[in-house]
Parts: C-alpha cells; sequence; structure tokens
C-alpha cells in the first residue's frame, strides 16, 4: 500500500481486518484520520497508522 500522504480526503479504505479476505470500509476524512466501525466498539475516528496502513487492500475514490 502506498505511504499515507498519497491518500486523498473521501477516499474509502477497503480492508481486511482478521480475515484474509476484504472485511471492512474506512473513510478517509485527511491529517492522517479514519473513520470507520470496529466489531463490539462505536465508530471512532482513528489515525492512519502504521497497523491500518497494512490492513488496506484496496483504495476507492469517485470521481465525476
Amino acid at each position: 500500500m502506498l505511504p499515507e500522504e498519497n491518500f486523498k480526503e473521501g477516499y474509502l479504505l477497503l480492508m481486511s481486518i482478521s480475515s484474509s479476505g476484504l472485511n471492512h470500509i474506512g473513510v478517509y476524512l485527511g491529517q492522517q484520520t479514519v473513520l470507520h466501525h470496529l466489531q463490539n466498539r462505536l465508530s471512532s475516528r482513528d489515525l492512519l497508522d502504521e497497523w491500518l496502513l497494512k490492513c488496506i487492500g484496496k483504495r476507492i475514490r469517485y470521481a465525476a
């Protein structure tokens, strides 16, 4: 996965959390922040740290 400085606000981040396939999604909010919801937790804004970067398998950006 590319370094976090190449992410743009609004990207959808498809991730693998405790799985071999893509099973989780987050939204990149900018300033190294991701909005996402982990099982048994409330939705939260978390820093796009090394662990989340490793989980990202695909990113999607809407283009009009």
